[in-house]
C-alpha cells in the first residue's frame, strides 16, 4: 500500500506487470507524454499499445483515472 496526495488535474496510472515490465517508468512516462494532446481516454490504450510494441510475455491492463475536484 502506498499513500500519496493528488492534486486537481493530477494523473494517476495503474498498469500490471504484463505492461510495466517492457516499459519500465521510463518507457511509462513516454506514453503518458505522447497523449497529452489526445483525449485523457486514449491513455490507457496508447501505454498498451507501446507495451505491445516492446514485446508483451503477459497480459496487460492499464486504468488512468485523473483528479478533477479535490
Amino acid at each position: 500500500m502506498f499513500r500519496e496526495t493528488l492534486a486537481v488535474r493530477d494523473v494517476l496510472l495503474m498498469v500490471s506487470d504484463g505492461a510495466w515490465t517492457p516499459l519500465g517508468s521510463a518507457g511509462i512516462e513516454r506514453g503518458v507524454r505522447s497523449t497529452l494532446m489526445r483525449p485523457f481516454a486514449d491513455l490507457p490504450s496508447a501505454v498498451l499499445d507501446a507495451a505491445s510494441r516492446r514485446g508483451r510475455a503477459d497480459d496487460m491492463t492499464a486504468v488512468a483515472l485523473r483528479l478533477l475536484r479535490s
